[in-house]
């Protein structure tokens, strides 16, 4: 957080809370903000950062690893978004209005500490699913198939809500996948 973002808030906290208890707290009031601010600015910075993937980053530019699968206009794959409600609401709030297609990315993530092998789906540097455990191994199995193991790659997508727009499916322009056999299953 910058010198001049500090000082911008303390005054404009400092007029609203400051006038709003007695016009000589205006003061007072700014000050004690941009201490708080200014103490507190590399946490802010912080924070700030991790809501940004660093791997959705990256791909949005053209990058030779970023593979885009072709257009098939079915959207057949589904996914469930219920966990990232919040995260797909302000998509659509942020976005123009009646937008029905995005650039979806699958990014497989190695540093996930609960699988290694999970795959993220991030439309517009916003987490809205993730692959279930079965579909993030059929995803990579594919993935190593085409020669682009662990990479990034992109298609369309859509999102669809539920009922209140409280339940929501991301429907991705990719051939269905393929459960394979998985070795635990295997008898």
């Amino acid at each position: 957080m910058s010198i001049l973002a500090i000082v911008a808030l303390s005054l404009i906290s400092g007029l609203i809370i400051g006038a709003g208890v007695n016009a000589d707290m205006i003061l007072p009031v700014a000050a004690c903000t941009a201490a708080v601010l200014f103490v507190n600015r590399n946490k802010i910075a912080a924070r700030a950062s991790e809501q940004t993937p660093v791997d959705a980053q990256s791909c949005d530019l053209p990058v030779e690893n970023c593979h885009t699968w072709p257009a098939l206009n079915r959207f057949v794959h589904t996914v469930a978004g219920e966990c990232y409600r919040d995260a797909i609401n302000r998509l659509i709030q942020e976005s123009a209005v009646g937008n029905t297609a995005w650039k979806a990315y699958l990014i497989p993530e190695h540093d996930n500490p609960y699988d290694s092998k999970a795959v993220r789906i991030d439309i517009n540097r916003r987490t809205v699913a993730r692959l279930s455990l079965e579909e993030s191994r059929s995803f990579r199995h594919r993935l190593t198939e085409n020669g682009l193991t662990d990479q990034i790659t992109a298609c369309n997508a859509t999102i669809v809500s539920g009922e209140n727009s409280a339940r929501y499916t991301i429907h991705l322009d990719i051939e269905p996948l393929a459960f394979y056999e998985l070795p635990w299953i295997a008898g």
